[in-house]
């Protein structure tokens, strides 16, 4: 079955992009997540299958 989701905060504006990540290629709850929100009306919805790992190895900036 499909993992439960809590929804902390999101846009108001629907047309805002959001990204999901995970920890990587082999993780489908940024995926999954991804199209929940899709069903709440958000139409810029992106998932960067690479992961968290992924971005930083190719230096694009983070923060923590």
């Amino acid at each position: 079955s499909k993992a439960q989701y809590t929804i902390i905060e999101l846009p108001q504006n629907k047309s805002q992009a959001i990204v999901f990540y995970c920890y990587g290629e082999t993780c489908a709850n940024s995926y999954e997540a991804a199209l929940a929100v899709k069903e709440f009306g958000y139409q810029n919805v992106y998932w960067y299958s690479a992961g968290y790992d992924g971005w930083a190895k190719n230096g694009y900036p983070v923060e923590k």
